[in-house]
């Protein structure tokens, strides 16, 4: 194959480990094809965390991007040891089509309504380290800022005010790909289209 090869590029993580593997098919969805071929060959259970179109170049471009963090126990270059975090920068820094494809605007921001959706609203993270992810709303209120990471602390500062116990106004996600809840800003959570 060439780097121009069309295809699709997958993400599969180790279930209770923050240990991925990257790969890249051109044949049929990798969450029913590829999934149970690897899993053959792997005694941790895995799971399937997401895919979007590609090339060979850009799962290249995104290996070297995270040759600091693959996983010497593995013994091939295509699984990382490291926290979804990074995973996303380096998608995002090799202009990946995961994040291309996502609206360059909030078709609804949940800041103007958070309170308005239903428990488990299908929810995404449109900015920050968990740019792309997707996952489930739960509910919104008032928490310490240290709930939230710190990445995204200085941008719930920025829309919202501490009131008198230094408690900020919080959305509970479930994100699927980190497989745990998180509290984030509403202003970087969306309405998926």
């Amino acid at each position: 194959m060439q780097r121009h090869t069309q295809g699709i590029l997958y993400v599969f993580k180790v279930v209770g480990d923050d240990v991925y593997k990257i790969g890249f098919t051109t044949k049929a969805d990798p969450s029913t094809g590829r999934l149970p071929n690897v899993q053959t060959g792997n005694h941790e259970d895995l799971v399937f965390v997401h895919m979007w179109p590609g090339t060979l170049g850009d799962e290249l471009d995104l290996h070297e991007a995270l040759r600091a963090f693959r996983s010497r126990a593995s013994g091939s270059g295509e699984w990382y040891r490291m926290n979804v975090g990074l995973l996303v920068q380096a998608i995002s820094d090799t202009g990946q089509a995961i994040l291309r494809d996502r609206p360059s605007e909030a078709p609804e921001s949940l800041s103007d309504d958070p309170d308005g959706l239903d428990e488990h609203a299908p929810v995404y993270v449109r900015s920050g380290p968990y740019k792309g992810l997707t996952g489930f709303y739960s509910l919104t209120e008032l928490r310490p800022l240290t709930s939230i990471p710190e990445a995204y602390q200085k941008v719930a500062l920025e829309h919202y005010s501490l009131d008198e116990d230094g408690e900020i106004p919080t959305a509970e996600v479930f994100l699927e790909a980190l497989d745990e809840t998180v509290y984030l800003p509403p202003t970087v959570l969306d309405h998926p289209r």
